[in-house]
């Protein structure tokens, strides 16, 4: 399952993936690889590369460009099998949400971070990948 959410001013789309095959994802999304023979920062994922982000890792965020569309954004993909404890989701919401936030400020230069928006961000990006696991779940039972 992928859902996708407006960031509104920030001008990019967030992406929140719960247990996605890399089929799935290939067809949807170039990606941000940090490979310095690539001429485009965004290609293709290949099985190893993906393998290797979900090895020991129950979530992981990834700078992704909409085939569709070519719109800018960020993918969180979630492990739905993986999510452990509601303490220990909570924890990974909160982490890759803090990612998110990040990314968004690097790459748009924000560098003077207001900490209320900084927080409304990373509420409104925790809360959006909350909502997409849990139409997950309902649709997995």
């Amino acid at each position: 399952m992928i859902a996708s959410y407006d960031l509104g001013v920030f001008r990019r789309v967030l992406h929140v993936a719960v247990s996605p095959t890399l089929e799935e994802l290939q067809e949807r999304f170039r990606f941000a690889l940090n490979s310095d023979d690539c001429e485009d920062k965004y290609a293709e994922l290949d099985r190893s590369v993906y393998n290797s982000f979900l090895k020991g890792h129950e979530a992981f965020v990834i700078r992704v460009v909409d085939k569709k569309d070519n719109l800018y954004g960020y993918l969180v993909h979630l492990d739905g099998n993986g999510c452990g404890n509601m303490s220990d989701f909570i924890d990974t919401i909160t982490h890759e949400s803090g990612h998110v936030r990040d990314d968004i400020f690097e790459d748009l230069g924000i560098k003077d971070i207001d900490t209320e928006m900084s927080s409304l961000l990373s509420g409104y990006i925790a809360g959006k990948v909350y909502k997409t696991f849990e139409e997950w779940k309902k649709k997995s039972e």
